[in-house]
């Protein structure tokens, strides 16, 4: 899956050290971890065409008895979760440990899609929530 989220970080508005959410409506410190998220919006709303009213950011959820936050949730018209996005920071290298922590995550979410980022590297996922299985997909899903 081949995004260029790097291309966004000219489109983010900083000030005093904070990085604008736009989907929030609030200052942010920057943080590697926050760019990517920040940049991922961007590009799913400017180039995805996705609604930013069914865009959720930073939500708690349960996950094994622990309070969790989830990155980003895509939710489709229905309202239900229709992509899961894992942010990492760019020094961060997706690996199965980062892959299993999403799997987890959308246990509780159950979204049929799964996207991991680092802002350099993105991985995307068709899920069977059903049968809990992924398979890999090469391209971004339709929203």
């Amino acid at each position: 899956m081949n995004i260029d989220l790097h291309s966004y970080l000219k489109v983010l508005k900083f000030k005093n050290g904070k990085v604008f959410d736009r989907i929030r409506r609030k200052w942010l410190q920057i943080q590697p971890e926050e760019l990517v998220r920040q940049c991922m919006i961007h590009y799913i709303v400017n180039e995805k065409k996705a609604i930013p009213t069914r865009i959720a950011i930073e939500k708690t959820i349960k996950v094994f008895g622990q309070k969790r936050r989830f990155d980003i949730v895509y939710y489709n018209a229905n309202l239900t979760p229709h992509i899961l996005f894992e942010c990492k920071a760019p020094g961060v290298n997706l690996t199965e440990q980062t892959f299993e922590q999403a799997i987890w995550y959308n246990y509780q979410v159950s979204a049929p899609f799964l996207i991991l980022s680092n802002g350099k590297q993105n991985v995307g996922y068709r899920v069977d929530v059903v049968n809990k299985t992924y398979k890999k997909i090469n391209s971004f899903p339709d929203l």
